[in-house]
């Protein structure tokens, strides 16, 4: 896979970017976004049974549609191409969708797969290369956009709702039934166009009330942190036209759609935790009573939503705020690599803090001027007891024009930062597997070798046997290198591969000079044992590679297990 799978900011993004100050985050964090879809990301596809898909009507406006089935109605059978299968796919019966795929030449279309119980989403636009009734959707993909946990409500489908055809309610201001629907909604899904490229559907998420109702015509929605790169943002900084979509998941299965156009307002000290917010004027509704298929049951909220003055937060019981936040102190830090580039802060919390080797904590910053940010890092400590430790470990890399990074390692005396979730399912320990496996595989590049030596520290005294791949530009900058070399295992079953990509960069007895490839993955890895699970932590693009490498080795899906980490 080449530098041909990058996908390339707009002019859009790059204004947004720039009124913000996140160029250099967000340059960063582009490679983690492709122009096809990951290989890994197939099974997601197949796995699901609903899916967000945008579509355009005759006056360019995206209309968010909730599209249903039983799994495998949504296929991704290569890289370029997603499937829905006509013969399992099922749309509202009034939904505009049916009327866009036949009447508009505009075939622009997007689509949004979410794993609400796993917090997993990914994100495929491109163009509707074949619509026929019965037969298949299939989505010719020219973007694919992996994203982070954050915001979204775990719930899982539960059963079935018997769907009558009732008549749908349309109009130009929102009706009462419509604005309780909204106001209730703790979930949206926000369409948008980049007139000169591709069009979007992302997700919002927030407790009931985080949208408001000004009026039946104005809704405003506050935009909580950001990776920085401003996909959605982007679009609307060159076009205003947009779409949302609301679900009642839990209660009635009513379904409204709206569409009409959106502004941007960069200042706001209205809403906690939104530097933003969109003001949406409505043009149209469209609200399907009863007539999402499935029932839902609410598990909890994301443990970093801000609840909000204006939002009904106050009473939910499951939004997690017991804990969180909680203040921490940066008591200690310690360069872990040569180069000083990497170093190591510990915090100590007043309570338990419950976590997994593997997991990753965010966290709420005040730079000296006020500025808040958050930013979210890999704990690298392993807790000292089941119920969690006082102390936590992050290893942070500094990053050049990075505000979070330099803060840390510029700090003196004893800062405190505030704790305000801990997160992610990248773990052995969390894999749905009552036991470990016999082998467990850790694969990583740069500073995606942190949450796999939280696992590697964690495996220490069992009998899983561990092997060790990592992979560096410059010896120097190696995180860990003297615990990796002396990394000592009860069973005496750790195999450590270290490379370094740099090519005229003189190299230790034992090091493999070069990248990480299928020829080096099958010299190393023993994948006759099937009792094994692999975790790759690094670039996007490097977790795209390895996912292929392994996936060309005949590894299944459901073994590799890697992290969304663009925060």
């Amino acid at each position: 896979m080449g530098g041909e799978n990058l996908y390339l900011f707009h002019e859009g993004e790059r204004i947004a970017q720039g009124k913000d100050g996140t160029r250099a985050v967000a340059n960063r964090l582009q490679l983690h976004l492709g122009t096809s879809i990951d290989v890994g990301r197939f099974e997601l596809f197949r796995e699901q049974r609903v899916v967000y898909a945008l579509s355009l009507d005759e006056d360019g406006y995206p209309w968010v549609s909730e599209v249903t089935g039983p799994a495998g109605f949504l296929d991704a059978p290569d890289e370029h191409t997603a499937i829905f299968r006509g013969e399992k796919t099922s749309f509202l019966p009034e939904d505009p969708i049916l009327t866009n795929f036949r009447t508009c030449s505009d075939r622009r279309m997007a689509i949004i797969v979410m794993d609400f119980e796993k917090r997993i989403r990914y994100r495929a636009n491109g163009n509707l290369e074949a619509y026929a009734p019965d037969k298949d959707y299939v989505l010719d993909v020219a973007e694919a956009i992996p994203g982070c946990p954050k915001y979204i409500q775990r719930r899982r489908i539960v059963g079935q709702r018997q769907c009558m055809e009732k008549p749908v309610t349309r109009g130009k201001s929102l009706s009462a039934e419509a604005i309780e629907a909204i106001e209730k909604s703790n979930t949206t899904f926000l369409g948008t166009l980049n007139p000169n490229g591709h069009c979007d559907v992302s997700h919002r998420g927030g407790f009931p009330g985080f949208i408001v109702v000004n009026s039946a015509v104005e809704l405003v929605i506050p935009e909580y942190g950001g990776n920085g790169m401003f996909l959605t943002l982007g679009n609307l900084e060159l076009c205003s036209r947009a779409g949302l979509i609301f679900v009642d998941f839990e209660g009635t299965g009513n379904v409204v759609q709206v569409v009409g156009d959106a502004f941007l307002e960069w200042k706001n000290a209205e809403y906690e935790g939104a530097g933003r917010l969109i003001r949406f004027h409505v043009k149209q509704f469209v609200l399907h009573h009863g007539a999402s298929p499935y029932k839902w049951e609410m598990i909890d909220y994301s443990d970093v939503i801000p609840a909000h003055g204006r939002g009904h937060g106050e009473d939910l019981p499951m939004q997690g705020k017991g804990l969180f936040p909680m203040e921490m102190v940066l008591v200690d830090s310690q360069a872990m690599n040569e180069s000083g580039t990497t170093k190591r802060f510990t915090l100590w919390g007043s309570q338990l803090i419950p976590y997994t080797p593997g997991q990753y904590a965010t966290f709420t910053l005040t730079l000296p001027s006020g500025k808040e940010l958050q930013r979210s890092w890999t704990i690298t400590s392993v807790p000292t007891a089941s119920a969690g430790d006082h102390k936590m470990e992050i290893t942070v890399k500094h990053m050049t024009g990075g505000e979070a990074s330099t803060y840390l390692h510029e700090a003196e005396g004893y800062p405190k930062v505030q704790l305000i979730a801990v997160g992610g399912e990248l773990s052995p320990y969390l894999s749905g597997v009552p036991e470990l496996p016999r082998q467990v595989i850790l694969i990583s590049a740069g500073i995606g070798i942190t949450p796999m030596m939280a696992i590697a520290r964690s495996l220490r005294e069992t009998d899983v046997e561990v092997t060790f791949i990592h992979s560096e530009r410059h010896e120097k900058d190696r995180a860990f290198a003297d615990e990796l070399s002396s990394l000592n295992f009860s069973n005496g079953s750790f195999k450590l591969t270290t490379t370094v990509t740099d090519p005229e960069e003189p190299i230790n007895p034992g090091v493999v000079r070069g990248r990480i490839t299928r020829e080096l993955l099958q010299s190393k890895l023993k994948l006759e044992n099937h009792d094994y699970q692999a975790y790759i932590c690094g670039p996007g693009k490097f977790v795209r590679d390895v996912r292929e490498f392994l996936s060309q080795l005949k590894v299944q899906a459901s073994r590799v297990h890697t992290e969304e980490f663009i925060f």
